[in-house]
């Protein structure tokens, strides 16, 4: 099990690992940060409103911000290796 685990990781690395081009790599380094330190705040709401429990208004700005910061992660890199390969692609 843990075999497979460690070639997927492999196979997933080698993908990011290839050359991209600096600017894309820093776009797409920094809103990963980004969204990640956003879905760590609205799983840190979803902890509160687990706890107390007083309002659904709380669960539901959780799991919005949830939701739209795990899409922004996929849209990031996406569209960051989509647009390394048009800039491969017009470079040659």
């Amino acid at each position: 099990m843990f075999n497979t685990i460690k070639k997927s990781y492999i196979k997933i690395y080698s993908l990011f690992n290839s050359n991209f081009d600096l600017r894309v790599k820093r776009i797409m380094n920094t809103g990963i940060k980004i969204s990640f330190i956003a879905i760590l705040f609205s799983v840190l709401i979803m902890s509160i409103y687990i706890t107390t429990n007083q309002s659904y208004i709380l669960f539901s700005i959780s799991m919005s911000l949830f939701k739209t910061f795990t899409t922004f992660i996929s849209m990031f890199l996406i569209n960051g290796i989509a647009f390394n390969k048009i800039l491969k692609d017009s470079l040659h």
